[in-house]
């Protein structure tokens, strides 16, 4: 960061206090020109926009001393830069040569006046933050020279959101209307920092509803996580006015459940005090088996996110409480069975377990109308797939082929969550093995939808089952280069080779440490499947030249054509949404050339014979 270029401080100071003896207009006092000089030794990097606009305003008001000036852009006026930083004399001096204590800016994104911008932490700004009394000094000052914060939409929100000091919002606070104390987010967000004296500020001015406590309390125990907090204090006065100690929001995450979130996300040195307030929570009643439906953790109560963390089921047995795993029921075709699979693999539930629940659990498989309309479904789908299949995955692979997807492929469509959990599954597992003629039936009607990736996948898994060798061999001949694709990436699959994807042949060359890696193939192959290295950005010039030329080099001219466009036009996204909107066979040329490829030197992929391969 470079300082300004501004007049030697003592002749800048000398100027704003020659300037201002006029008495009509009030007196700048030497504290003001000193306020005045210290701001323009604050560094500031002449390439970023923002910092120009504060310079420019610096600079007029250096040479012009008019209190009226504002950018042009953001209607940024020296008013505002001496409240932000807390000068409190040199506002005063400001005001009283005619600054208007109400000017509005488009600086910050919250903060649009002087009283706003006295408030926000800039603490990273200058070596020495300000304190309390600084703020609290500044905004008098504007209060004083007419400010009027109560006309402000939003201003006991930011009032508390913007400061780091709970007295000098208080004090901004006490000064305004009650009425604009009926805040809930106002209230939520004094919860959520701790601010214990500004919360009963608050909820003494009025009465909020129950609701409004309830949501208040979870998120007080939501901010547990920060530092020098009371959130102890808030949860007990939240309490007390008549709060549920298990009340829930719209996931029906709870206090206990949102204090373990911000235990698994928390610093070491930050577990020991959210443990604390989470044996607070017990202490007042909270039940840790209550399931959520958040999206991070579906299905799982605070109890599981507590059993995740290394130590703190036995921290907190250390203070008195001792946690049990609440017994899973797995009741067959109930909105409850999703949790209950949820917690199940997140537990690490063994195959012995499973395959005492195994028809229960293959219930999520044929889903209740309530089952399908859960948040969380599509996880625990995908979950109970992963469960059955560790447990039988033969049996496994029998109840997934009789999914109601398969007969109706139109739902692949108009039920997008299930389906693409089911592909997850079936890509993580694969072991299941679904019947050829289905994969293949499907694969065709998928093409009429459009689906042309999906289908090409099905095929591809049609290459797990040794006895669909023929039928495969016959869709490499086929007319849609998708289904061609999909069947000669299954042959590889038939011959244990890897797909062509970077990540299928880059885990094929580690988990076989005997491969040579100067291959001339290997290294060819790597190349062709480096497309993620040029989509962003990072495959050098001569790079890309030499995987334009292998793609020439294996058959694949359209493709070759293609990426030399997109390698021109990488910076340029509507040039490569246009490239990407077209027809893509080319694509699908590239998977079959490269699979061929790797078919064709298919020696460069075999480990050596002592390698063990199991």
């Amino acid at each position: 960061m470079k300082k300004a270029s501004f007049l030697p401080l003592g002749i800048a100071a000398g100027l704003f206090v020659l300037s201002c003896e006029n008495p009509s207009k009030g007196s700048a006092t030497p504290q003001a020109a000193e306020e005045f000089a210290q701001l323009l030794q604050i560094p500031l990097d002449p390439n970023e926009p923002m910092d120009q606009e504060w310079k420019n305003v610096l600079e007029h008001f250096e040479h012009h001393m008019d209190v009226h000036h504002k950018s042009p852009k953001t209607q940024l006026t020296i008013l505002h830069l001496a409240a932000i930083f807390n000068k409190a004399e040199l506002v005063r001096c400001l005001l009283l040569d005619g600054a208007d204590p109400n000017a509005r800016t488009q600086f910050f994104d919250e903060a649009d006046t002087a009283i706003e911008m006295a408030l926000t932490d800039i603490s990273g700004t200058t070596e020495q933050p300000v304190g309390a009394d600084a703020i609290i000094a500044t905004l008098d000052c504007l209060l004083q020279g007419g400010a009027k914060p109560e006309t402000e939409k939003d201003i006991v929100v930011n009032a508390i959101s913007l400061c780091d000091y709970e007295e000098a919002a208080m004090h901004l606070l006490q000064k305004l209307p009650p009425d604009l104390m009926r805040n809930e987010e106002a209230i939520q967000i004094a919860a959520w920092k701790g601010w214990e004296q500004t919360l009963n500020f608050l909820l003494n001015t009025h009465t909020p509803e129950k609701a409004q406590l309830e949501r208040a309390l979870i998120t007080a125990a939501a901010g547990a996580f920060r530092a020098n907090s009371k959130h102890a204090d808030c949860i007990r006065h939240l309490l007390q006015r008549g709060a549920d100690i298990n009340a829930h929001d719209e996931a029906a995450r709870t206090p206990i459940f949102a204090a373990a979130t911000t235990l698994l996300q928390a610093e070491a040195e930050e577990s020991a005090r959210i443990l604390d307030f989470i044996a607070l929570l017990l202490r007042q009643g909270a039940d840790a088996t209550l399931n959520s439906q958040d999206e991070e953790y579906p299905g799982c109560s605070a109890y599981d996110l507590l059993r995740m963390h290394p130590s703190a089921l036995n921290e907190l047995e250390k203070r008195g409480f001792s946690l049990q795993a609440p017994t899973l029921a797995f009741t067959p075709t109930s909105t409850s069975l999703l949790s209950d699979v949820c917690k199940a693999k997140q537990r690490g539930q063994s195959a012995e377990e499973t395959l005492l629940h195994f028809d229960a659990i293959a219930s999520i498989l044929t889903p209740t109308p309530e089952m399908e309309e859960s948040p969380i479904y599509p996880e625990a789908l995908e979950n109970a797939i992963s469960l059955l299949c560790q447990a039988d995955n033969k049996r496994t692979s029998h109840v997934v082929a009789r999914m109601h997807i398969w007969q109706k492929p139109a739902s692949w469509l108009t039920n997008e969550h299930m389906t693409q959990a089911v592909l997850s599954a079936l890509r993580n597992h694969p072991e299941l093995v679904l019947p050829a003629e289905l994969l293949q039936n499907t694969a065709k009607k998928l093409l009429e939808l459009k689906m042309s990736d999906e289908a090409a996948t099905l095929v591809e898994w049609m290459g797990r089952d040794p006895g669909a060798e023929s039928s495969i061999q016959a869709l490499t001949q086929d007319e849609h280069p998708a289904i061609r694709a999909g069947a000669w990436t299954a042959i590889l699959t038939l011959n244990k080779l890897p797909a062509p994807r970077d990540g299928e042949i880059r885990n094929w060359i580690k988990n076989h440490p005997s491969i040579r890696q100067d291959s001339p193939a290997l290294k060819k192959a790597l190349l062709l499947i480096s497309l993620e290295e040029l989509w962003y950005g990072d495959m050098p010039k001569a790079r890309q030249k030499q995987l334009i030329a292998a793609m020439h080099e294996i058959g694949a001219p359209h493709a070759a054509a293609q990426y030399e466009k997109i390698a021109q036009c990488l910076h340029d996204a509507e040039a490569l949404d246009n490239i990407m909107a077209q027809p893509d066979d080319w694509k699908f040329e590239l998977e079959i050339a490269t699979a061929k490829f790797i078919l064709k030197n298919e020696a460069a992929f075999r480990p050596a014979e002592s390698e063990n391969t199991d």
